[in-house]
């Protein structure tokens, strides 16, 4: 993959990583019949990033 350069980079960077994050909750959050409240995704991601970040 080529890195990105110019003054669209941080933008065009942006776009992927929110197009990402997107597929990514999507998946996880959005599974038949499952229904989440704000609180219990906030307290799941805290769980996910701190077990990706090995503290």
């Amino acid at each position: 993959m080529l890195p990105i350069r110019g003054k669209n980079a941080y933008k065009e960077t942006v776009a992927v990583t929110e197009a990402a994050c997107k597929i990514v909750f999507s998946q996880r959050l959005k599974c038949s019949g499952m229904k989440w409240d704000n609180a219990a995704v906030a307290v799941i991601l805290e769980l996910r990033l701190a077990v990706l970040s090995g503290t």
